[in-house]
């Protein structure tokens, strides 16, 4: 499945036409037709490059996606590595060329990994081929290549330039459960594993983790449902929730008999920008298929909105029908499927939604709060990374946190997770509050968790008053005596300021357009700085060539 992309106009059709034609019939044709894998060469390299996973280990073990551009100059080796995973001292993962050793097959690739129980030939979960997949093409062309692998609930893949390669546990119900990879905690790229004698390139590594992106350069839209196991009205043992996002085109999800309509929901990992949506359906009978499709987005899971009802007349196997995105930033996605093709069930073999995490207004804005401590500051609560993390004081109950995000904000929703090492830095309470000065507040609600488990991440909607300053405060520990937090993500829109660029030969501000000239003052900034300028006035010394002149923007 690709995502979704622009219909070409018939004027366009018949362009394209005539430049293929061009193409095949001038002197350069064949050197063209070299290329005809149609990969462009990569924005970021990575090859010799070692990532460290070691936050997302224990959800690589369930499922994961990693998405590179791959380029052999030779494959003379017999194992060049492509990519390789392990713990430190034991390999979780691994995909490598195919070298002279491997005959016939030399010049393609493969991919296997190790299971954490044992599971399967050799301990690699899966029968096929002794445990390992194949590429179907080639690499040692001298070619970039999209390069993908896939480890799902129950089995995994290899796509190489969308020409995929996949295999299941021989027993999903049984053993499901079972397919556990090894911890990763580094994956060396390409000449990073050791003497493999790589010979090439790779760059563009993307690594997706439960629907998140979590390593490598954003180049656009991807799909956010991977990995992540929707619910439903039901499931069955032909097919569980899982199958219908695990990047497995052979496992599907399928509703119980004569269930009518069927509806699967999905909590994305964080508010998002849905793009579309492509639906699949079973490579094996067109009953399975939908002519209605519902389509319901939600910020909170609770209250839904109906975002369109469409409708799909085509009834056939293997039927992928593509779904328009939406504008409201969302955190749940539900579809819900009517009017059966035939048959006695609904079944989907995936379903992908294309879009892009909102931006996270929090990260990099330092907060202040009641207290911090040498075991972790203020700024390790926003920096976006993993290994920070903000440490409240001795003898500091309740905790808080405040963050001032400079501009009018409509919040849809936060998420704040927890270190890593222990569940007792978790709450059990937490009370949200919004301010448009930071000095009144007003409470928003107060929210219960009662799980208590390292690494949690928790959701919190957002609220419809728009807010300049957001204070959290935490009480009733999970146990120990501090309240930590690794991530504090806030989503949402913010008012922009209108305006235009002053000239440099201006010795005035013109404020005619503002009448309050406290309002004026603060209208004024210096890109990128910030710095304010006095309303009316300037010193010589100050550039205005990069000052912005408001005159229609929120400042409270």
């Amino acid at each position: 499945l690709k995502p979704p992309t622009f219909r070409m106009t018939r004027v366009g059709r018949n362009a394209m036409k005539f430049l293929l034609l061009s193409t095949l019939l001038s002197p350069l044709a064949a050197v063209r037709r070299l290329n005809a894998t149609g990969v462009t060469a990569p924005s970021v390299m990575h090859n010799g490059q070692s990532i460290d996973v070691s936050a997302y280990s224990e959800a690589m073990q369930t499922s994961f996606h990693i998405v590179a551009k791959v380029k052999f100059n030779s494959m003379n080796a017999n194992y060049p590595n492509i990519l390789f995973g392990h713990d430190g001292s034991s390999m979780c993962f691994t995909s490598h060329g195919l070298g002279p050793a491997y005959g016939a097959k030399k010049g393609k690739a493969c991919f296997y990994l190790q299971t954490s129980t044992n599971l399967g030939p050799h301990g690699r979960g899966i029968d096929y081929n002794g445990g390992w997949l194949p590429s179907k093409i080639r690499l040692d062309d001298q070619q970039w290549h999209k390069y993908e692998l896939i480890k799902g609930v129950a089995g995994t893949a290899l796509i190489v330039d969308g020409q995929r390669i996949e295999d299941q546990l021989a027993d999903v119900e049984k053993d499901s459960s079972k397919f556990i990879m090894k911890r990763c905690t580094k994956i060396e790229v390409g000449k990073a594993q050791g003497k493999s004698g790589f010979d090439g390139e790779i760059g563009d590594v993307q690594i997706f983790v439960q629907g998140k992106q979590v390593f490598g350069p954003s180049l656009g839209s991807y799909d956010l449902a991977h990995g992540i196991a929707p619910t439903g009205s039901s499931d069955s043992h032909w097919g569980r929730f899982y199958g219908a996002t695990d990047g497995l085109e052979d496992r599907v999800w399928h509703s119980k008999n004569w269930e009518h309509p069927s509806y699967l929901t999905l909590e994305l990992a964080v508010p998002s920008k849905i793009d579309g949506m492509k639906i699949l359906t079973p490579l094996n009978h067109l009953n399975y298929g939908f002519k209605t499709l519902e389509i319901f987005r939600s910020d909170d899971g609770k209250s839904w909105d109906l975002v369109r009802s469409d409708t799909v007349n085509e009834c056939k196997k293997g039927r992928v029908s593509e779904h328009d995105g939406w504008g409201p930033v969302t955190k749940f996605v539900q579809i819900k499927m009517k009017d059966r093709c035939g048959g006695g069930a609904f079944a989907i073999a995936e379903w992908q939604v294309f879009g892009v995490p909102a931006e996270n207004l929090a990260q990099g804005i330092v907060p202040s709060g009641s207290s911090d401590s040498k075991w972790g500051r203020f700024a390790g609560a926003t920096d976006g990374k993993n290994d920070g993390v903000w440490h409240a004081g001795n003898g500091d109950y309740p905790s808080s946190l405040t963050l001032n995000l400079g501009l009018a904000t409509s919040v849809s929703g936060m998420t704040l997770l927890t270190p890593a090492g222990s569940p007792n830095y978790g709450f059990k309470s937490l009370k949200i509050m919004r301010s448009m000065d930071g000095t009144s507040w007003t409470a928003v609600r107060t929210d219960s968790i009662s799980e208590c488990t390292a690494s949690r991440s928790s959701f919190h909607p957002g609220w419809p008053e728009k807010t300049k300053y957001v204070k959290i405060e935490m009480s009733e520990r999970c146990g120990g005596a501090h309240f930590a937090v690794v991530e504090w993500q806030i989503f949402g829109t913010q008012d922009k300021c209108k305006g235009k660029l002053l000239p440099e030969s201006n010795d005035r501000f013109p404020c005619d357009s503002i009448k309050d000239e406290t309002t004026c003052r603060k209208s004024y900034m210096k890109i990128p700085t910030g710095e304010t300028f006095q309303c009316g006035v300037r010193k010589a010394s100050e550039d205005v060539s990069n000052c912005l002149v408001v005159s229609e923007c929120d400042v409270a």
